[in-house]
C-alpha cells in the first residue's frame, strides 16, 4: 500500500504543468502586490485555468457539470432525510 507521501508525489507529478505555474504566480503576487492585490489577481489566473482547460480537454471543471453536481446534492440531501 502507497503512503500519502508517495500518493501526493504521483498526484503532484500528474497535475497540468499550467495549473502550478498558476498557483505559484498568485502566491508571489500575494507577496508583491499585498492580500487583497494577490486574491483578486488570483482568482483572475483562476477563471483563465477554467478557460485553459475547457481549451485543452474541453471540459471546465474537471469532469462535473451542473447536472452532476445536482444529482449529487440530491443524492446528498436524500441521505440526510
Amino acid at each position: 500500500m502507497a503512503s500519502l507521501a508517495e500518493l501526493c508525489i504521483v498526484a503532484v507529478a500528474e497535475a497540468f504543468r499550467t495549473d502550478l505555474e498558476l498557483i505559484g504566480t498568485g502566491n508571489h503576487m500575494e507577496t508583491l502586490a499585498g492580500k487583497e492585490a494577490g486574491i483578486d489577481a488570483s482568482f483572475g489566473y483562476h477563471h483563465f485555468a477554467h478557460a485553459n482547460n475547457q481549451l485543452v480537454s474541453g471540459d471546465y471543471i474537471a469532469g462535473f457539470s451542473s447536472k452532476s453536481m445536482a444529482e449529487k446534492n440530491k443524492e446528498r440531501e436524500a441521505g440526510k432525510a
